[in-house]
């Protein structure tokens, strides 16, 4: 494929005629954002995973986001199909290349494998590795499957210890079993999160006597991303892991 320049507005229609069914509208859309592709690949390329890999993580990232994007919404805020995408586009190659300086025999395979695994368990690591190794029968460890995963949904995972603590927090069955000291503390530290890590805390854990949410309705009820959500739960539950270590020992 050869990168090709666009007209102002044409990924606009090559993205709603892709949507749409036309292939070769999609191909065009892909080859018009090459370059853009390529120097973004550049700068993640390395002697571990090289440029040839990266285009090839950024194009099928590309490919993956074009499907969420809303192009009369686009057309209508003026922003580029590129512009649009590129976050997509840079958390995959970053991911990919971690995978390539972990010894990972695949790193093209893993990120798409990982990724969708992620996907289908709603950003739940543990249930996520569950389906990788039912499905692929361990082609990664379960250190390097976790690690991968961590990093792809930009944030570090709970500690399951953690999670405990504060689920029993937002739940009054559980408080006949958790002192109101322990209660106490949680609700102080969560009051110390910056506005959304507490929002996110609060709505997915069922802090403020609701039903606790996944990650996809907690986005959805905060107008959120699910990859916002799950950044600043894992900032959230990395803060309070620190915040609540005499707590949770």
């Amino acid at each position: 494929m050869h990168a090709i320049t666009l007209a102002a507005g044409q990924d606009w229609d090559l993205l709603e005629r892709q949507q749409a069914g036309d292939q070769h509208a999609g191909e065009q859309l892909v080859a018009g954002c090459l370059r853009a592709a390529q120097k973004l690949a550049s700068t993640r390329a390395t002697t571990a995973f090289d440029r040839e890999e990266a285009l090839a993580v950024a194009v099928a990232a590309f490919w993956a986001a074009l499907s969420a994007l809303d192009p009369h919404a686009l057309r209508r805020k003026k922003i580029p199909v590129w512009s649009a995408v590129k976050s997509t586009v840079n958390r995959d190659l970053t991911a990919a290349r971690y995978a390539a300086h972990h010894c990972l025999s695949a790193p093209i395979g893993a990120i798409q494998m990982v990724n969708q695994m992620l996907r289908e368990a709603d950003n739940d690591v543990d249930a996520a590795w569950l389906l990788f190794v039912e499905r692929y029968n361990e082609r990664l460890s379960r250190t390097a499957f976790y690690d991968l995963a961590r990093h792809m949904i930009g944030g570090v995972q709970h500690v399951e210890d953690m999670t405990t603590i504060v689920q029993d927090a937002g739940d009054p069955t559980a408080q006949t079993c958790v002192d109101q000291d322990r209660t106490a503390a949680v609700q102080a530290a969560v009051a110390e999160l910056d506005a959304r890590q507490a929002q996110v805390i609060a709505a997915r854990f069922g802090l403020a006597g609701t039903e606790p949410l996944t990650d996809t309705h907690t986005a959805k009820t905060l107008g959120l991303t699910r990859r916002q959500v799950g950044i600043a739960r894992g900032a959230a539950l990395d803060k309070l892991k620190v915040r609540l270590a005499d707590v949770a020992a």
